[in-house]
């Protein structure tokens, strides 16, 4: 039985990971905690990957909205369900 990683060490195990592997698991896990980590990576298009996944919840959703990149703004916002991009 494997023991569940907290999110410090989901964390530590994201900072090794590749920028592809990041992307791809930003994409399509269901891990709230990990999509929670992945929307607070330095990198924007992991930060976009996180709002296009149709997992993230309505609260990531929301905290992106605030992102610096349009880009990650804009998928935030199909992903709550409207364009309201300024």
């Amino acid at each position: 039985m494997m023991k569940k990683m907290s999110v410090q060490e989901k964390a530590l195990e994201n900072l090794s990971k590749s920028f592809l592997q990041r992307a791809n698991e930003a994409n399509t896990t269901e891990d709230l905690e990990l999509l929670e980590l992945l929307a607070k990576d330095p990198e924007w298009p992991i930060r976009e990957a996180v709002a296009y996944n149709k997992h993230a919840p309505k609260s990531i959703l929301e905290g992106l909205l605030k992102d610096a990149s349009p880009f990650v703004k804009y998928a935030a916002e199909r992903g709550l369900g409207g364009i309201c991009f300024q």
